[in-house]
């Protein structure tokens, strides 16, 4: 009497006693769901998909390693409790998944207890981070803000810096690294939220309000946009479109998309001086340098940064190697004048110009001296 032969699968999964009791419990479904959740987050590892499934949707699938590794422990201890001969391991098995276990539940109470201590506000909303000799050199301590926000205060060489504790590039917790060469880890973090720090009475207070960020401002075409005196220092909402290259982010904008905000105030960034400095480079207008007109070289290049330059858009000067961490600067003539007459000519070429710059907020100004251009 002949017999279809069974499917290797079936067979596999098959072997098992049954699920009414513990020493047959079906144990290879176990390993066969976490060798496909592994599949799975290894095939999502690139970079690309980071982008494409965005970091939070890719951080939450990376959270399946915790049920992964729940699946290999009941897979390795259900397949020693069949095989009966020995019953240590099982009991090995089930003491070790219970101690990880244990850890991680013995993490998350810390932080809750963490949490809860950082969180208490003072009169003025900011929040008591501890005295400065409790911060680690070159390490960080996590304080938990407003709406469940972290922050990551770094001490580096006896000075504190505040600044978002998710990374930007996996959404991973910052404030578990350490400060290598002056940075922060990953080396490849992009521009991260900061907060404002003070000290009081011997005590660190964080401002639970991230800083603003400097958006410099365009309008569509070839032209910039014109804003009523009456927006200066208020604070406003707009719409728009976000472009975004290297440090630069450039909003393109019209001026019916501003709004002000009633009853809010903000305090605009202070000018920091940061003395007379000479740099190489070339003056273009923004947008170019941001890749909105499709940048080019030569003569067309000239010309549509010219274009931009009349129509309003602000100009920038990108240097040939980065300056402080900046690849370009805001250029403006002495005392924030418009560009004099022979920096406009000079658009597009390579010069030399000195100048006194200052740092607002996260991006730097030079105010060009037109009597220092030099050309090679």
């Amino acid at each position: 009497m002949w017999r279809r032969a069974t499917p290797a699968l079936v067979g596999l999964l098959g072997v098992d006693g049954g699920y009414g009791r513990l020493p047959g419990f079906p144990f290879i479904p176990f390993g066969i769901g976490a060798f496909l959740i592994l599949v799975l987050l290894a095939s999502i590892s690139h970079d690309f998909w980071l982008t494409f499934l965005t970091p939070s949707v890719w951080k939450a699938l990376h959270r399946l390693l915790y049920l992964a590794y729940l699946l290999v422990a009941a897979h390795l201890a259900l397949g020693q409790i069949q095989d009966a001969r020995n019953p240590l391991f099982p009991l090995i098995a089930f003491a070790a998944v219970t101690a990880v276990s244990l850890l991680h539940l013995a993490a998350a109470v810390r932080t809750l207890r963490e949490d809860r201590l950082y969180a208490r506000m003072l009169a003025d909303d900011w929040i008591d981070a501890g005295a400065p000799e409790e911060f680690a050199e070159s390490a960080a301590r996590i304080i938990a803000v407003q709406d469940g926000e972290k922050v990551a205060i770094f001490r580096h060489e006896g000075r504190l810096s505040a600044l978002s504790n998710v990374c930007a590039h996996q959404s991973g917790p910052l404030g578990e690294g350490r400060v290598v060469d002056g940075c922060a880890p990953p080396p490849f973090t992009e521009k991260l939220p900061t907060y404002a720090l003070r000290l009081a009475d011997g005590r660190v207070l964080l401002n639970p309000r991230a800083n603003g960020r400097t958006i410099m401002m365009a309008g569509f075409g070839k032209s910039g946009v014109d804003l009523d005196p009456s927006f200066d220092g208020r604070s406003v909402k707009a719409g728009g479109f976000m472009v975004k290259r290297g440090a630069l982010d450039m909003l393109q904008s019209s001026p019916d998309s501003f709004q002000i905000i009633e009853g809010r105030t903000s305090a605009p960034a202070r000018p920091e001086p940061l003395g007379r400095w000479r740099v190489s480079g070339e003056i273009c207008d923004g947008k170019c340098y941001a890749g909105v007109m499709r940048p080019g070289a030569g003569v067309a290049h000239k010309a549509c940064a010219s274009f931009c330059l009349l129509g309003g858009v602000r100009p920038v000067f990108v240097t040939t190697s980065p300056l402080a961490g900046h690849s370009f600067l805001l250029i403006a003539g002495p005392g924030n004048e418009p560009l004099p007459p022979n920096l406009v000519e000079v658009v597009g070429l390579r010069i030399t110009l000195e100048g006194s710059v200052e740092r607002v907020g996260d991006l730097l100004i030079l105010h060009a001296d037109p009597q220092s251009l030099k050309q090679p």
